[in-house]
């Protein structure tokens, strides 16, 4: 296949697959409709707040030098 039909070609299933899945979540649900790729991808690419990156923060910017930690698991 030549190499610019292949772009068209993407947008074509792109199309497709979308409209499908429209179609189906107009058919079958009665919640409003949520981009959900747009979400994946912010989650993707946006660090993840977990508890210890987020202590180790506070305590980067609140323990002074010498200080003493105590953690319990």
């Amino acid at each position: 296949m030549e190499n610019r039909l292949l772009p068209l070609l993407a947008i074509l299933l792109l199309s497709n697959a979308l409209g499908y899945s429209l179609i189906l979540h107009s058919i079958f649900t009665d919640k409003a409709l949520k981009w959900t790729l747009p979400s994946l991808v912010k989650e993707v690419h946006r660090p993840y707040p977990t508890a210890v990156k987020e202590v180790s923060s506070y305590l980067r910017h609140h323990a002074k030098q010498n200080d003493t930690i105590y953690a319990y698991p």
